[in-house]
């Protein structure tokens, strides 16, 4: 490991592999990231020497040079999409403005194993639903091209016209001052990069880092730790599981986490557990859920349960069927979701049965109304 600035960073060329998490920073990230940054830039002229540590990245050096990004995407693109909103905000003021040197931060020529020059975009992302949005920013295209038919491009395009307004309301028309502020978050701004020599080292590395829920939730760490026991081959199989397992929670806007914790709650006979224990308690507890030995048959377990559960909150039964009790529930629950630990653990009953169980919770949950029975101790009964 070593500690750079981004001039040095934005030397190399990074590309983000299809099985990683998409691009989930939002508003209150990216402002954040940017605040601190000008906050430290605009104490420079009292602290020459000052700088700012923006974390690490963990890196795979492929065979052809480029690094492939196991940790630190958020933050990565974030800064390539700073570099591009700088140049396109110069040339805003000055069509005739010269960037050379950020042009070629931004992207360059790089020769591959034929010794042919390529081009390349300093950061490339792989996974599927990033609809191009980093090429079409990074050459300085339309932004109406870009197709925002996937949370991640979606959320870039929304970074990056967050970072070009905040450069355009805090700097104006004054290139001097705009290009010092790029002087300084490229050689002042640092990171480490941590180099590994294979991916299970990479991914180790990753999970160690992230351990204590810092940057990533236990929902990232658990499919982390599903690739670290999934063999190379079976990496877009368990890829597209997990996508697909992501993209029915999230049509139901349902969080990733509260489900993992009912599931937990549903299938191993656990009563208390906090969101911010789900990782720890995976780890202690394989024997239970087998993701070490069959890492895919655990993810499609997962996903059953996903499918019956976005079924249960649309106030359907398990196959997608209308059922009048469950539909009744979703206007009597309100914010509360405790009865899908109970649904999801009774998902295989005969129909009947599982019928006359939502009877029973449509009466439960309307004695629950009338007595305002405390939320927490009412999740802990169903558990």
């Amino acid at each position: 490991s070593q500690d750079y600035n981004l001039e040095d960073i934005f030397n190399g060329f990074y590309v983000v592999p299809s099985y990683q998490r998409e691009y989930v920073w939002q508003d209150r990230e990216v402002n954040q990231f940017l605040q601190d940054i000008n906050n430290e830039f605009t104490a420079e002229d009292r602290h020459s020497e000052s700088e700012y540590f923006i974390g690490s990245i963990v890196v795979l050096t492929r065979y052809d040079g480029i690094f492939e990004l196991i940790d630190g995407q958020q933050r990565l693109t974030t800064a390539f999409l700073i570099l591009c909103a700088i140049r396109d905000r110069l040339h805003s003021i000055n069509p005739k403005e010269p960037t050379e040197t950020l042009d070629r931060q931004i992207a360059n020529t790089k020769s591959d194993e034929n010794g042919q020059d390529v081009f390349r975009y300093r950061v490339s992302l792989q996974y599927e639903d990033s609809a191009k949005v980093l090429e079409i920013i990074g050459n300085g295209g339309d932004l109406n091209l870009i197709k925002e038919n996937s949370r991640s491009a979606r959320n870039i395009l929304t970074a990056y016209r967050l970072i070009y307004g905040f450069l355009k309301s805090e700097f104006l028309d004054n290139t001097k001052d705009l290009r010092r502020f790029y002087a300084f978050f490229t050689k002042k701004v640092k990171l480490i990069k941590v180099k590994t020599i294979s991916i299970s080292h990479a991914l180790k590395v990753f999970e160690t880092i992230n351990d204590r829920g810092i940057g990533l939730d236990s929902m990232d760490l658990l499919k982390n730790l599903l690739f670290m026991q999934t063999k190379d081959s079976d990496f877009d199989r368990l890829k597209n599981k997990w996508k697909e397992l992501a993209d029915i929670l999230d049509s139901v806007n349902e969080k990733p986490l509260r489900f993992l914790r009912y599931f937990i709650f549903a299938e191993y006979g656990v009563d208390r557990l906090r969101e911010d224990e789900i990782y720890e308690w995976f780890a202690r507890n394989e024997s239970k859920s087998n993701y070490k030995t069959r890492p895919l048959d655990f993810v499609d377990a997962l996903l059953e349960a996903a499918k019956a559960y976005s079924h249960f909150v649309n106030g359907k039964d398990v196959n997608g069927d209308p059922n009048n009790y469950l539909t009744n529930l979703r206007y009597l629950s309100g914010a509360a979701h405790q009865h899908l630990i109970l649904l999801l653990a009774a998902r295989e009953l005969p129909v009947e049965s599982f019928n006359d169980l939502c009877r029973q919770l449509e009466n439960l949950f309307f004695a629950y109304i009338i007595t305002r029975e405390p939320t927490k101790e009412f999740e802990r009964r169903f558990a």
